[in-house]
């Protein structure tokens, strides 16, 4: 069985893996897509947990990680359909996986969730999203919690050594989405101002926040509010209509009405 590592924060970081600190709204402390937010100074993390800061999130992309997001609740089950891309594929699942305790780097969510870890050295960027009902892939253009954070008081418990974790084995890379040459270079130039681009809905803008990437709702739902409260205010549209529309799209028990209605406020400070 693999070892519980009790202080994982501190191995992660002693093996060069940068972690970004995340507020409990699912902002991170700067633009994630920007590596200067980012940090394996001890001291410096030690310091936002003294803030409150109770999670860190890590780019598996930029630290040569391909890793999957196991869930195994309200009657998913990811582990089983793991297996079941082996058995699709005829091939034999590596020793690793028949015992998922002796997995060689691996966290165990506060919701019995697994985080699995492998390397991956290739030059494919490989689309991060669900493989299957609860088993999902995170490599590019994602985040994944860092264990050593806490949610709701429950911490993402670290099992092994991250030094170990294993290549990702060509069977899983198989099922793989490969991010294509057009996406990669594609880039969305935009501005506030109206004569920019005409007319717009709320549905139009939302498109062009979220092609942003560092904006999108995947890597903080906060901060995509923001910016799409700036841009619809620039069009002419009330806070109440961009808070209706967020709402209905994106309201719920992480990104609550109060959180949503204080990042619009902020976006029309001194508009209204």
């Amino acid at each position: 069985m693999a070892e519980l590592i009790l202080y994982p924060v501190q191995h992660f970081t002693e093996h060069g893996i940068q972690l970004i600190p995340t507020l409990p709204s699912g902002a991170t402390l700067g633009s994630w897509k920007d590596m200067q937010n980012y940090t394996a100074d001890m001291q410096r993390l030690a310091g936002y947990r003294r803030q409150g800061i109770r999670k860190f999130q890590l780019y598996p992309r930029v630290n040569g990680l391909l890793c999957l997001d196991i869930d195994r609740k309200n009657g998913k089950d990811g582990l089983r359909e793991l297996y079941s891309l082996f058995t699709k594929a005829g091939k034999a699942m590596p020793n690793y996986l028949l015992d998922i305790g002796s997995f060689p780097a691996y966290t165990v969510t506060p919701s019995n969730g697994l985080h699995l870890y492998f390397r991956y050295r290739g030059l494919k960027l490989f689309r991060s999203g669900e493989l299957a009902p609860g088993l999902e892939a995170v490599h590019h253009n994602h985040l994944l919690t860092a264990p050593g954070s806490e949610k709701n008081g429950k911490p993402y418990l670290f099992y092994g050594d991250i030094g170990n974790a294993p290549e990702a084995p060509a069977t899983l890379i198989a099922f793989m989405q490969e991010v294509r040459e057009d996406e990669r270079a594609h880039r969305v130039a935009w501005d506030y101002e109206r004569e920019q681009h005409g007319p717009l809905s709320l549905q139009d803008i939302e498109g062009i926040i979220e092609k942003q990437g560092q904006y999108s709702p995947l890597a903080s739902r906060n901060r995509f509010t923001y910016e799409l409260a700036k841009f619809a205010q620039k069009k002419g549209y009330s806070p109440n209509e961009v808070e209706e529309y967020i709402a209905q799209r994106y309201e719920g028990a992480t990104f609550t009405a109060y959180e949503i209605r204080q990042a619009i406020n902020s976006a029309y400070k001194g508009t209204t």
